[in-house]
């Protein structure tokens, strides 16, 4: 930080999502904003864990890592995971997956999240739509982890209110999904797994694909990362002023200077 300069301690600058490139980036810095997140709320972490099967027609190309034991393939051959994969499974960030589906769902009240599926989007309860935990109802999975069967969030902004019976204003309930997605293991190998999980991710980060169609009065955003000049344009381009724009870390002016490509 540099004296008299904005910094993302100002009160306008703190609590907004930043805008980044990665999906591992914005995984880890989600995971360590929650964490702070809930400190500074004096909250606890309530960690919700997904319920994952082996699709019964799992490719071939699929197959976890070599040397597992027989007793455990003969397991996944009928659906199950072995404990100790799970285990693996649970502790891996959502960009893990090729659907982006959390294993692990860590939240507390209030805190700032995202939706990621269009369940309805008339309710705006749409993939990309930002809100704020409300409430959730849980139970014990076949593990015995807490699992959701339902998430209710409050939306951030909606283009228009949004009034369901029994609920507050703006207050939508978010089920959960069954989607087959490809994870991939230590090893470098990949296995698909069948999810059931709430679609919904932390918001103290997000991509700049996720950011695409927004307008931010304030607009976070770290560079670092970006590879592209288009990448630079979708993140900065979300702001609606120069003084609401904070860049974090520094930029590359070779990526935004020296004339355009012949396909450009």
């Amino acid at each position: 930080m540099l004296p008299g300069r904005p910094n993302v301690n100002e009160k306008q600058f703190r609590h907004v999502s930043i805008i980044t490139n990665l999906n591992s980036q914005k995984d880890e810095v989600n995971h360590l904003g929650a964490q702070r997140f809930a400190a500074e709320t004096n909250q606890e972490l309530h960690n919700f864990f997904s319920i994952d099967t082996i699709p019964s027609k799992e490719p071939h190309k699929h197959r976890p890592w070599k040397g597992i034991p027989a007793g455990k393939l003969c397991s996944m051959k009928q659906g199950k995971i072995p404990t100790d994969i799970q285990h693996v499974l649970w502790e891996q960030p959502a960009c893990v997956n090729t659907k982006l589906i959390p294993a692990k769902l860590s939240i507390f009240l209030n805190m700032p999240v995202m939706i990621h599926n269009n369940a309805a989007t008339k309710l705006c309860i749409m993939k990309g739509q930002e809100a704020f935990v409300y409430g959730w109802d849980c139970q014990k999975g076949p593990s015995g982890k807490d699992v959701l069967n339902t998430l209710f969030v409050k939306l951030a902004n909606p283009p228009c209110p949004i009034t369901l019976d029994g609920l507050p204003l703006n207050v939508v309930p978010l089920m959960k999904t069954t989607v087959t997605t490809s994870c991939k293991l230590p090893n470098g190998s990949s296995i698909a797994v069948t999810r059931c999980q709430i679609e919904a991710l932390p918001n103290f980060v997000m991509t700049n694909y996720a950011s695409q169609g927004k307008t931010r009065l304030y607009n976070v955003v770290d560079l670092s990362q970006s590879h592209s000049h288009q990448s630079y344009y979708i993140s900065l381009s979300r702001s609606t002023t120069a003084d609401g724009t904070l860049i974090l870390n520094s930029i590359h002016p070779g990526k935004i200077t020296g004339g355009t490509s012949g396909a450009l």
